[in-house]
C-alpha cells in the first residue's frame, strides 16, 4: 500500500484575493519547477487532502488545484481551519473512493486564500496524501506491542527552506530492545507542523501521516495505520522523519506505533 504526501506552500499576503502557492522545496520524491509539481505513475490515487493556515484567526475560504488535465473543471477544496487539526472533519478523506481525475505525469499548480488582514503573511498550504491503491480504513492485523515517545535530532525549519529530516532517538527510559518491528503509524505534535512522513532504509516512498498542532487535538484515524505496515530492524534500522512547517521549532511529542516480530 505505498502512500506518500506532497505539498504546495508558502506565507505571503493575500489579502482575501487567490494567489498561487509554491511547491514545497526539498523534494525528492516528486519533479517540480517553480509553483509547478508533476504527479508519478506510481500513485495515481488521490486518498487524503487537508488545507492548513498559520493564522489562528483566519480559517481557509478556498484552494484550488489546476492542471492539464482538469484545465476546464480545477478541483476547489472550500472552507478550510485556522491554525490547528482539532476538527478532523475538514480533512477530506477519500480511502474508500480516491480521487483519480489529476492525470499523473501532468504538472498542477495550487491557488487559494484565507480570510486573512491586509498586511499581516500567514502561511498556507495544500497537502495531498497520494496512494497506488484504495487505503484500508480498518487497523493493522497485528497488535501494536510498543508505543515509544521519541526526539528529533534537530529543529523543524521556516516552510521557506523545504523539507528537512531528521533523526529520532527513543526517550530515555523508553529504548526498544533489539529485533524486528513492523510500524503501522504514529502520532506527531508540532505548533506549526503542516505535513510530515517517515524515511525507512531500503524504501523509495515515505508514508505520511496527518500531524497535529496541539496536544489536545484530536487524532486523525488515517495516522493510525498508514495502509501497509512496514518493517524495520533494531538497532541501526531506526525510520527517521520528514518535515515541513511554518516555523522553526522542536516537535512537542513523537509517538510511534509498533509490533514486534522477532
Amino acid at each position: 500500500m505505498p502512500q506518500t504526501c506532497i505539498v504546495w506552500g508558502e506565507s505571503e499576503d493575500r489579502s482575501g484575493a487567490d494567489t498561487n502557492l509554491a511547491a514545497v522545496a526539498g523534494e525528492e520524491l516528486f519533479t517540480f519547477s517553480g509553483d509547478a509539481m508533476r504527479l508519478r505513475k506510481d500513485l495515481p490515487n488521490v486518498s487524503m487532502v487537508y488545507a492548513w493556515t498559520s493564522s489562528a484567526s483566519y480559517p481557509v475560504q478556498s484552494l484550488k488545484i489546476s492542471g492539464p488535465s482538469i484545465a476546464n473543471n480545477p478541483i476547489y477544496f472550500n472552507r478550510g481551519f485556522a491554525g490547528s487539526f482539532s476538527n478532523t472533519g475538514i480533512v477530506y478523506d477519500y480511502r474508500n473512493n480516491p480521487l483519480q481525475s489529476l492525470r499523473t505525469d501532468d504538472e498542477y499548480t495550487v491557488s487559494g486564500f484565507e480570510t486573512d488582514q491586509a498586511g499581516t503573511a500567514h502561511t498556507l498550504a495544500l497537502v495531498l496524501i497520494l496512494s497506488n491503491t484504495k487505503v484500508p480504513i480498518s487497523g493493522p492485523s497485528q497488535p501494536i506491542t510498543h508505543q515509544p515517545r521519541m526526539t528529533a535530532s534537530g529543529n523543524t525549519v521556516a516552510i521557506g527552506s523545504g523539507w528537512q529530516s531528521r533523526t529520532l532517538t527513543e526517550v530515555s527510559g523508553e529504548e526498544l530492545p533489539a529485533g524486528r518491528y513492523l510500524m503501522h503509524g504514529a502520532r506527531v505534535v508540532s505548533p506549526t507542523l503542516i505535513a510530515c512522513r517517515f524515511i525507512f532504509k531500503g524504501l523509495e516512498l515515505r508514508p505520511a501521516i496527518i500531524p497535529a498542532n496541539n496536544s489536545e487535538d484530536s487524532h486523525h484515524s488515517f495516522s493510525n495505520f498508514w495502509g501497509k505496515s512496514i518493517g524495520f530492524t533494531l538497532p541501526d534500522g531506526m525510520p527517521s522523519i520528514e518535515m515541513v512547517a511554518s516555523s522553526a521549532e522542536t516537535p512537542e511529542h513523537i509517538e510511534l506505533y509498533l509490533t514486534k516480530v522477532s
